[in-house]
């Protein structure tokens, strides 16, 4: 990947902690001690209402103090909506059989979402397949639950009727609503993940997908030289290092990436 050293001297006077970012840098670990570590599912969306309607999600909060792991996203950029999910609080199982293809084992499973993305449907999806004998189904019918609600029980099958996996559900007893993100189909998302550090050399990865899919061409790594300074960015995100390890990063968002164009 070709290597882009970013380095912001305008920006400098943003932490006066920086003046000597040698070793204290590392020891002094005011902040990586303290800061909680950035959390994806907790987002902005939380807080907002199901609507179905697309809009730009930008991770963290511009100031927030977070921290992250080398490896993960410390600043994100997706596009999609909030939709309205159902999660089981036990594992159903059930075993059909079928004249010709003889048994099939069924299973929904425990604290993972089934998520409705359209509105007025009573169709909920899974990240999984509801028959791991299957294997890959490109129909996408295994990872379709079809939810029915008459008195306020609920009847779950896989695919259609026929695949009754669990009848008579109740809320807060057998399942509970929550929310969650999807990205929107074709959707432009980009990313800053952390990779490490070296020294006074700090080593970033920016990405952009479409579609969940990162192309070579869309993946730069650059760098943040500590004896310069401690702000960093990449596309028009900026944001200010406060403390880093080879395996830790604590910072804050200055400046989110712009929006994405058409």
């Amino acid at each position: 990947m070709k290597q882009i050293n970013v380095i912001f001297v305008g920006l400098l006077l943003a932490s006066n902690a920086f003046a000597n970012p040698g070793s204290d840098f590392v020891t002094k670990n005011e902040y990586l001690a303290k800061f909680e570590t950035l959390d994806l599912d907790k987002s902005d969306y939380a807080d907002k209402e199901v609507s179905f309607e697309v809009y730009t999600d930008d991770r963290p909060k511009i100031g927030e103090g977070v921290k992250v792991f080398s490896g993960d996203t410390m600043v994100l950029q997706r596009i999609g909506k909030v939709v309205p999910c159902i999660v089981p609080m036990e594992t159903w199982r059930r075993t059909i059989k079928r004249m010709i293809v003889g048994e099939l084992n069924f299973v929904i499973k425990k604290g993972r979402k089934l998520c409705r993305h359209f509105s007025h449907s009573g169709t909920y999806h899974s990240d999984y397949s509801m028959l791991p004998s299957a294997g890959a189904d490109p129909s996408g019918q295994t990872q379709t639950a079809i939810v029915w609600e008459k008195k306020g029980k609920f009847d779950f099958a896989v695919g259609g009727k026929a695949n009754m996996i669990k009848k008579g559900a109740v809320e807060g007893k057998d399942f509970k609503y929550t929310k969650a993100f999807k990205s929107a189909d074709l959707a432009f998302q980009r990313s800053i993940e952390y990779s490490g550090r070296s020294d006074a050399l700090l080593t970033f990865v920016y990405s952009e997908f479409n579609d969940g899919l990162a192309r070579d061409a869309f993946t730069r790594e650059f760098t943040i030289d500590l004896n310069e300074g401690n702000i960093g960015g990449f596309k028009g995100a900026i944001f200010e290092v406060l403390e880093a390890t080879n395996f830790e990063v604590a910072y804050r968002v200055i400046r989110h990436f712009p929006p994405a164009k058409d």
